[in-house]
């Protein structure tokens, strides 16, 4: 994957492959800047709940995963899998959320549903990969 600056306007971190269709990106939110705004979470589970509830509702077919949680290099993670199929595109995604001492990240992993066999472990290890 190559670093990128055109996938989304608020990520730290970018990168895509366009001859594979896979794409991350990292987005990250200062705790004291949500609590700031009356966001409180309980969590990486409570946080990422927040943030998938709303991602792709208006796909003609949603999937979510139950979230699993785990711990890595000193950081809390929660993690689901989403497909989505809009008229457009067939989408699979791995989000995950992961707690720091002052941030929370969103990593969000995607391709087309064709590829998720072939990209879904490749995914998660990268998102596990997050050291604050």
């Amino acid at each position: 994957m190559s670093r990128t600056w055109d996938l989304n306007d608020v990520a730290s971190m970018q990168y895509k492959n366009i001859l594979k269709e896979t794409y991350a990106i990292v987005i990250e939110d200062d705790k004291e800047e949500l609590k700031s705004l009356g966001m409180t979470f309980t969590g990486t589970s409570d946080f990422l709940e927040y943030f998938v509830q709303d991602y792709y509702t208006d796909a003609l077919k949603r999937e979510v995963t139950e979230a699993v949680e785990f711990e890595n290099n000193g950081n809390s993670f929660s993690q689901v899998e989403l497909t989505a199929v809009t008229s457009d595109i067939s989408l699979f995604m791995v989000i995950t959320a992961v707690e720091s001492e002052t941030y929370y990240y969103k990593i969000l992993c995607w391709t087309l549903l064709e590829f998720k066999d072939k990209y879904e472990q490749d995914f998660k290890r990268m998102a596990k990969s997050l050291k604050d």
